[in-house]
């Protein structure tokens, strides 16, 4: 198996990981109760972003931006910036980084609470939500960050083992 292969394998485990978990997870069709939104594809992304050059990062985001826009999101434009950001912000970070537990889990929120308030603010110019920011944030973001915060740690260690594997195949990242 390639590197790329490999990179791509993670990041769809990812995604599916996170398709799986909406399902059983609460979604609330009025808008109005819980709901919590996982982000392992996303962490997985900027795990593997902490080990791309700037040409393989740049086709990345693109490309994960793509596919989520149009599998799960239904909308183009907003995920392929979003997940560009995330790939410039990932080659900032890794140069002051030393990719630590604690260091990937704030970079991580920052990036997830970034997407959800840019997400939301679309909604609310494109009149898809009448929530008010108080009850988004109550009811959308603040459970999502706790189960996020959950799901780092199964997805840090695993990564972590992850790149063992590829170091001993021999495609480092």
């Amino acid at each position: 198996m390639s590197k790329q292969e490999a990179r791509l394998l993670l990041l769809f485990a990812g995604f599916m990981m996170d398709s799986v978990l909406s399902y059983f997870l609460p979604f609330s069709y009025t808008k109005n109760n819980l709901m919590c939104v996982p982000c392992i594809g996303m962490m997985f992304f900027i795990f593997l972003n902490h080990y791309m050059n700037r040409q393989d990062r740049i086709v990345y985001s693109i490309g994960v931006g793509l596919y989520f826009a149009i599998i799960y999101a239904h909308s183009l434009l907003i995920y392929v910036i979003i997940y560009g950001v995330i790939g410039f912000a990932g080659a900032k970070y890794e140069r002051l980084s030393s990719f630590s537990f604690t260091e990937t889990l704030l970079f991580i929120l920052a990036m997830f609470i970034g997407k959800e308030i840019v997400i939301f603010m679309m909604m609310k110019i494109t009149g898809i939500t009448f929530l008010s920011l108080a009850t988004y944030l109550t009811c959308r973001l603040v459970p999502s960050i706790a189960l996020n915060i959950g799901l780092f740690i199964p997805a840090y260690y695993g990564f972590k083992k992850y790149q063992e594997i590829a170091v001993e195949k021999g495609y480092i990242c």
